[in-house]
């Protein structure tokens, strides 16, 4: 759905993120998974892709915010021949 909205919508900024494991009260009550990161981490990553040119290359796509920014540039041409980080039917 996402890749769609972004694609009627080239002038917007859409992206599918995964905020990673944060310690929420819902989470300590499920007590589902360990929480390994820092609440202010989806915040930092949703300000870099809203504000970073970097990112642009980024859009439609499926992202969890605890992945390196570094790495991710680093990966730019990789990701955009192989069309990863989408959602899809591969293989038939």
């Amino acid at each position: 759905m996402v890749e769609f909205v972004q694609q009627e919508n080239p002038h917007l900024r859409v992206f599918n993120i995964n905020p990673g494991a944060i310690a929420t009260e819902m989470q300590k009550k499920s007590g589902d998974i360990a929480t390994v990161d820092n609440i202010r981490l989806p915040a930092s990553y949703c300000v870099w892709l809203a504000s970073s040119k970097e990112a642009d290359y980024l859009k439609g796509r499926f992202l969890w915010t605890n992945w390196d920014v570094t790495e991710l540039l680093q990966r730019k041409d990789e990701i955009k021949k192989q069309n990863l980080l989408t959602h899809g039917l591969v293989g038939l």
